[in-house]
C-alpha cells in the first residue's frame, strides 16, 4: 500500500508542478504566481495535515489508504483555497 500512496502523492505533485509551469508559460505571472502560492499552500497543508486533519487513532483503526485520502483532500483543499484567494487579490490590485 505504501507504494500506491507514494505513486499517488508523486502524481499529485507532478500535477501541481505542471499547473505552475503552464500558468507561467501559457498565461503570465498573474496566473502563474497564484498557482505557485497554491502549491506552497499544498506543501504546508500536507505537512500540517498529519496532526490536524487526521486523529492519532485514525492511524491505528483506519486503513492506510483512507488516512492518505484524508491528508490529500486536506492539502489539496488548502492549496486550491490559497491559490484562489491569491488570484482574487492579484487580479483585484493588478
Amino acid at each position: 500500500m505504501r507504494i500506491l500512496t507514494g505513486i499517488a502523492f508523486f502524481a499529485n505533485l507532478l500535477l501541481w508542478l505542471a499547473g505552475v509551469l503552464s500558468g507561467f508559460i501559457m498565461g503570465s505571472w498573474v496566473i502563474g504566481l497564484p498557482v505557485l502560492l497554491g502549491f506552497i499552500g499544498f506543501i504546508i497543508g500536507w505537512h500540517l495535515s498529519g496532526g490536524i486533519a487526521v486523529a492519532p487513532a485514525d492511524y491505528f483503526f483506519q486503513p492506510e489508504w483512507d488516512v492518505f485520502k484524508t491528508k490529500l483532500k486536506w492539502s489539496n483543499g488548502t492549496g486550491i483555497t490559497v491559490g484562489f484567494i491569491s488570484l482574487l487579490m492579484i487580479s483585484l490590485f493588478y
